[in-house]
């Protein structure tokens, strides 16, 4: 997970699989604050799936 300027704030996972009926990933976000975030998730052929996040506390 990244803020808007690119940085890195959360690693969520690294180098775990899931099965592929698997759909959602669970995030606390109680540890990073109110923002707009992206979420990048790659597979192992490279393919990349971005989401932008919003958190309001």
């Amino acid at each position: 997970m990244f803020d808007l300027n690119g940085q890195l704030v959360e690693q969520l996972f690294e180098d775990k699989s899931m099965p592929m009926e698997a759909n959602s990933i669970k995030f606390y976000a109680h540890n990073i604050p109110s923002g707009t975030y992206i979420c990048q998730v790659k597979d192992k052929e490279g393919n990349k799936l971005q989401e932008k996040m919003i958190k309001v506390d």
